[in-house]
């Protein structure tokens, strides 16, 4: 792949962009810190003149798909782009806003899950609701839809 390397998963193509200007030790930390980086987050590496884009470029002037196809080649990006999964990642959002938002593919970066699953999430609210409910005095009535209960059953 010209730009790039066939034995590369396509979420190293966001860390190679990525890498023009933060790295998990010399980037933005905090909320604040990435606030100050959407307006005067810059290029920081030197890259070939047949580069589109130079260091000391502004990334909110830059487009992100621009900046990965400069920098990953055709092959490269499409490779990043549909191996990824997600294609909202790659649309032609400004590159300081992308940087932070596509993140998670910077060594050092730390996330947590919610250890009863997605719908954990839902359950908890659900039953938040209902306590609730109860402490006001509002009649809570709960009717699942059956309808989709058994368009479940039929796609497992």
């Amino acid at each position: 792949m010209d730009h790039f390397g066939a034995a590369a998963s396509p979420d190293q193509g966001f860390s190679i962009v990525e890498g023009l200007s933060v790295t998990s030790t010399t980037g933005p930390q905090t909320r604040a810190e990435w606030d100050a980086f959407y307006q005067n987050g810059r290029i920081t590496e030197e890259l070939p003149e047949t580069s589109i884009f130079q260091k000391g470029d502004s990334l909110k002037d830059i487009g992100y798909w621009n900046l990965m196809y400069d920098q990953l080649g055709s092959e490269g990006f499409s490779y990043s782009s549909d191996g990824n999964g997600y294609s909202s990642n790659v649309i032609n959002w400004n590159a300081a806003v992308a940087f932070e938002a596509n993140n998670e593919f910077t060594p050092g970066n730390q996330y947590s899950t919610i250890t009863t699953g997605y719908s954990g999430m839902f359950n908890a609210l659900f039953d938040a609701v209902e306590k609730l409910a109860g402490e006001k005095g509002v009649h809570f009535k709960y009717v699942p839809d059956t309808r989709l209960r058994s368009i479940v059953k039929k796609t497992r």
